[in-house]
């Protein structure tokens, strides 16, 4: 999806500092510095919530 800014990552439409990925999942830093060494990790494909991954 073009609005979705997970897909757009994962795509290298933005850029993120990459800490794994694989096939199906994307590790990476979160941008907001709130909190030391915070992650997120997401799916390779679009889902539109945590329940259908």
């Amino acid at each position: 999806m073009e609005d979705c800014i997970f897909c757009g990552l994962i795509n290298g439409v933005y850029p993120c500092m990459k800490v794994y990925e694989d096939e199906y999942t994307l590790a990476f830093m979160d941008t907001a510095n709130d909190v030391d060494g915070h992650m997120l990790v997401v799916p390779k494909i679009h889902v539109k919530s945590i329940l259908d991954c």
